[in-house]
């Protein structure tokens, strides 16, 4: 409950700041709570274990977090009904995001990326599941 609370915080804080950095401070520090939960992790373990199973994901996170708000919202506008359908149907979705990126943090460090190569995706592509 305190890492839910301090990451809170710190996504509050890059509110007041500009909205960017609590965009991405959000993407960064979203796997918090699974790698507590899932992994046992220490609070401030679990802060830099999140940030590096997001880097060079944050795109592909961003656009994912825009999808499952659009979903929610369409849930909300079935009279409210539709988000017993979406909420649970965002949550798995969310666990199932944690683990391709902790299994894809934990497969291979992140590697430099050589000047002009673009970084391999982790999320699920078009196509389907792309690990």
């Amino acid at each position: 409950m305190g890492a839910s609370l301090l990451v809170g915080l710190v996504v509050l804080g890059g509110f007041i700041l500009f909205i960017v950095p609590g965009i991405i401070w959000a993407i960064k520090y979203s796997q918090v709570n699974y790698l507590i939960v899932d992994r046992n992790y220490e609070v401030m373990a679990a802060f830099k274990k999140s940030g590096e199973m997001t880097a060079g994901s944050k795109w592909q996170l961003f656009v994912f977090f825009l999808v499952l708000g659009l979903v929610n919202f369409l849930g909300l506008l079935c009279l409210g009904v539709g988000l017993f359908a979406t909420i649970p149907t965002s949550a798995v979705a969310m666990a199932f995001v944690y683990r391709q990126l902790f299994h894809h943090a934990q497969a291979s460090p992140i590697p430099a990326v050589a000047a002009g190569s673009r970084p391999t995706p982790i999320m699920p592509g078009p196509g389907g599941i792309q690990i």
